[in-house]
Order: structure tokens, then C-alpha cells, then sequence
């Protein structure tokens, strides 16, 4: 039984495009990782602000 051009074709594009729609998810999940990561930074910095200006406080009452 021959196969047809157009079944011949299909297998490349599937593994094409799996390839791809990998890439895309590997993508998606870095960039929300990283978006954890930079809104941890991002708190922990405002803490600190917070600390240093409590601690300023704290010295100009005395």
C-alpha cells in the first residue's frame, strides 16, 4: 500500500509543531517562575524601606 505525499508530510509537522508548543510551555512557565521571583525581591526591598524608616523614627524621638 502506498502512502500518499500529504501522510508523508504529516509526521515532520506533528513533531514540528510538539517541538514548538514544548518551547512555548517551557517559556510560559520560566517567565511565571521569574515573576515569583522578581515580586519576592520587590517585598522583601519595601520591607527593608520600612525597617530603615522605623528605625529613623525610633532615633529622632530620642
Amino acid at each position: 500500500m502506498k502512502q500518499s505525499p500529504q501522510s508523508k508530510n504529516m509526521f515532520p509537522m506533528f513533531v514540528i509543531i510538539s517541538f514548538i508548543s514544548v518551547f512555548i510551555l517551557f517559556g510560559v512557565m520560566e517567565f511565571r517562575h521569574t515573576k515569583s521571583v522578581l515580586n519576592d525581591y520587590e517585598n522583601s526591598i519595601q520591607q527593608v524601606a520600612i525597617n530603615k524608616q522605623i528605625c529613623l523614627l525610633k532615633i529622632l524621638r530620642l
